[in-house]
């Protein structure tokens, strides 16, 4: 499978996890595809932590750049339901919202997140075997 294209899952499903599109001409760069998915597993769990920790100190302005700084990162891989749970996250933050709905757009979140995580670590360690074409 080309870098460049949405992963499908393992499923019947054939809605793609994620659609690198919104990166423009770079989605067709394998090696700026590649780094961005390392990158994008290496900060991803501990971006998450990060706003995880925020909503449980109640630190509403934190949850609000969290949130906002996620939900741009969500966009460029084509995730629209946690780049939506994020905005909600992000205005719920703004007024200073019940902690307990903040966590269950988190769960929603993690739970949205983890099969592209677990799609990337795949291709990247299938991208180690696969012969380089220049």
């Amino acid at each position: 499978m080309s870098s460049s294209h949405p992963a499908e899952p393992a499923c019947t499903n054939h809605t793609p996890l994620y659609n690198l599109s919104a990166l423009g001409r770079l989605a067709h760069d394998a090696g700026f595809v590649r780094e961005f998915k390392q990158l994008v597993l290496q900060e991803m769990p501990e971006r998450l932590a990060d706003l995880e920790a925020a909503v449980t100190a109640a630190n509403w302005t934190r949850v609000v750049r969290e949130s906002h700084s996620l939900k741009s990162t969500m966009g460029q891989l084509g995730l629209p339901e946690p780049a939506h749970l994020l905005r909600q996250m992000e205005l719920a933050a703004a007024s200073q919202p019940v902690r307990a709905q903040l966590r269950g757009w988190l769960r929603r979140l993690r739970l949205a997140v983890a099969p592209v995580l677990l799609a990337f670590q795949q291709e990247l360690r299938a991208d180690r075997f696969a012969p380089v074409i220049r």
